[in-house]
């Protein structure tokens, strides 16, 4: 028996009603994507702008740019604290290293240094406001790390999660984990390969590995006390992987600080520094008593270099060691690598 024709012209027309629908639907998604990425780039150019121009600034300026921080403070806070929420870990980020929070209860001030990521910047800014003499700055000339929590020590865990943490300004600092460690190379084993310390673990390391690599593509160093990234990475995976002391360079830093124990006021990134600093300086009251352009140590370094002689394999072992830094603090090992020019395989590379 034939089927009436307007069955078919019913099931056509649902067909096509849907197809429209989905088409629809597609390109509504594509083109709040759009949007998002045109919103996103407008509020960079308006930071950028304020970055250049500072101090001559208008309020109106001032305040749009504040606003504009604030809200990226509080996602960054908003995606930790959903990872300390979710973690099975009690003890998840919350545990406070030795001298790695800085308090200055006079400036209402606070700071909680991780190496490698602007801390000698930062521990300079501190140093500056606690100004001691000439002879204590170069007595710890190359230990500003040390210096800043000795002029401004934390006050008792009690204490701390109390009143007087939240009536502070308070500043964390990350940086992308693969570009953490591209410093540390440079700033560590090459710049002191004859450093009483830095020296003999490159040796180590050199003794470790040298031999087991495959040559490939691999440059070694004219200095040949100096191991190579492959060999320099091969090494930090191992001490992630097998060992509970870990060395505070490339210590994740998710147990740098105490993210799940703390608020901060101010997630700061290495890579939008210069933003961070004067949100900070304003919001705090120090606007005009330090010199937001100071920059100690900052990098010299070709990331690119460096990374192009580590193996993918390499780079994939290393990527389960800091997973939790990548998400919590939104990074990505594709884009970085990408944005570097440098071919990666999809398969291993997977953060």
């Amino acid at each position: 028996m034939r089927r009436p024709a307007s069955v078919y012209v019913l099931v056509v027309s649902t067909i096509l009603i849907i197809y429209t629908f989905f088409t629809l639907d597609l390109n509504l998604i594509e083109a709040l994507q759009v949007n998002q990425r045109n919103d996103q780039l407008d509020l960079d150019l308006i930071k950028q702008q304020f970055v250049r121009t500072y101090p001559n600034v208008t309020l109106e300026e001032k305040d749009k740019f504040l606003r504009i921080k604030t809200d990226e403070y509080l996602r960054r806070r908003e995606t930790i604290q959903s990872f300390c929420r979710n973690s099975s870990e009690p003890e998840f980020s919350r545990q406070i290293i030795n001298n790695s929070l800085v308090y200055d209860a006079q400036d209402e001030v606070s700071y909680c240094m991780i190496p490698k990521a602007a801390s000698s910047t930062w521990c300079t800014h501190f140093i500056d406001l606690g100004n001691p003499s000439k002879r204590i700055r170069s007595q710890y000339s190359q230990a500003l790390q040390f210096l800043a929590p000795k002029l401004f020590p934390a006050p008792p865990l009690d204490t701390l999660q109390g009143e007087a943490w939240s009536k502070t300004t308070s500043l964390v600092v990350v940086r992308h984990p693969l570009a953490r460690l591209a410093s540390v190379y440079q700033e560590k084993f090459v710049k002191y390969a004859d450093n009483k310390s830095w020296g003999p673990l490159g040796r180590n390391i050199i003794s470790m590995y040298r031999q087991k690599i495959e040559p490939r593509e691999i440059i070694k160093p004219e200095n040949e006390n100096i191991p190579t990234p492959e060999e320099m990475i091969r090494f930090v995976t191992y001490q992630l992987n097998s060992m509970k002391r870990v060395d505070q360079h490339w210590k994740p830093q998710h147990e740098s600080c105490p993210f799940c124990l703390l608020d901060f006021t101010v997630y700061a990134r290495v890579e939008e520094i210069n933003e961070d600093t004067l949100f900070f300086l304003i919001t705090s009251g120090l606007e005009g008593r330090l010199n937001p352009g100071i920059r100690i140590n900052p990098s010299t370094h070709d990331e690119r270099t460096f990374w192009s002689q580590v193996y993918n394999e390499t780079i994939s072992e290393l990527l389960h060691p800091y997973q939790q830094d990548f998400l919590m603090f939104n990074y990505s090992a594709r884009a970085y690598l990408e944005n570097l020019n440098i071919p990666f395989s999809s398969a291993l590379i997977y953060l």
